[in-house]
């Protein structure tokens, strides 16, 4: 053998090794049972989100695989039976079971279920971080930010001329429904979801579509309230608000002013029939300057990246 022949079969192995190591410390993703649309990208939350999240924690390359005899990582939706749960089905090197919605639903699941999701490596969800839980809070509005780079904040200068609008299908929400009932004793309300509709039709598109942020931007103020109060539950509905650069009118997490600067929406601290004329009456009276000084304010605490290494974070000091 010559040199060049040594050469080229030395740099062969070293190759070969270096594949060999990456391959194996490649960290390969199974979403069991989560919604329509998520593992096609097509929903307005994606695999790509926990891609990131996984990267960080594991400092690895991380990827979908949704072949369960070569994935490595189990990431299960909470909403999951027990019977379709994949936690035994092999021996993982971590599982995360997730929720967006608020736990405050899980009241009427089972002791069997709580214990079920015990046996996770670690839970991600809208309740505050309990490492005897194995609990690690995580908003939705996360994922939401980070999988829909193409919303972003841009100037607001004029005032819209019409008041309020809401876009709720839910109508289980009794605060959100009490807040509303006294505020249209005040001001016109568009409805523009399934929820008191009361234009043609429903605005159409997903909770990303542009069809949506273009109608929330003709009001002074979107109703943004969540459906639940829980201490990280956070969807994307204030965010929304934000992307239309107008007023959101909150009310769910009482920690939202750790992700969105309070100065730069209404918060609606409790529904009690005080607090409600309260807020109420600050929209009624707001002036234009006060308004455009508001929708001009700064938004975000913190960077998206800041956000995720947060998490990814408060995972790691909990599963190592």
């Amino acid at each position: 053998m010559d040199l060049l022949e040594c050469d080229n079969y030395y740099i062969k192995i070293i190759l070969y090794t270096i594949y060999k190591i990456m391959s194996e410390s490649i960290i390969r993703i199974y979403f069991n049972q989560f919604w329509g649309g998520f593992i096609e990208g097509t929903d307005s939350n994606k695999p790509s989100f926990f891609i990131e999240l996984f990267i960080r924690v594991f400092g690895s390359l991380a990827v979908l695989d949704q072949n369960i005899d070569t994935a490595t990582i189990l990431c299960e939706n909470a909403w999951c039976s027990i019977e379709e749960s994949l936690i035994d089905r092999k021996k993982w090197k971590a599982t995360f079971i997730f929720t967006g919605e608020s736990t405050i639903n899980l009241n009427n699941v089972t002791d069997e279920k709580h214990k079920h999701w015990q046996r996770f490596s670690c839970m991600l969800s809208g309740l505050a971080n309990n490492k005897e839980l194995r609990r690690v809070q995580c908003p939705l509005m996360i994922s939401y930010l980070f999988c829909n780079p193409q919303l972003h904040l841009s100037s607001v200068e004029a005032v819209p001329q019409q008041m309020a609008c809401a876009i709720i299908s839910n109508p289980q929400g009794m605060i959100r429904n009490k807040f509303l009932d006294r505020l249209e004793a005040h001001m016109p309300i568009v409805y523009g979801g399934n929820f008191r509709c009361n234009i043609d039709h429903p605005i159409s598109g997903g909770y990303n579509s542009n069809t949506l942020i273009n109608h929330i931007k003709k009001f002074k103020f979107v109703i943004t309230m969540e459906n639940s109060e829980e201490e990280y539950y956070i969807t994307e509905k204030i965010c929304n608000g934000l992307f239309a650069g107008v007023i959101p009118i909150y009310w769910g997490s009482p920690r939202i002013s750790e992700y969105i600067h309070s100065e730069r929406f209404l918060h609606l601290k409790n529904g009690s029939d005080e607090e409600c004329d309260r807020l109420v009456q600050q929209m009624k009276h707001m002036d234009d300057a006060t308004y455009v000084r508001m929708v001009q304010s700064p938004v975000f605490i913190h960077d998206i990246h800041t956000m995720i290494q947060k998490i990814a974070n408060d995972i790691s000091s909990l599963i190592f």
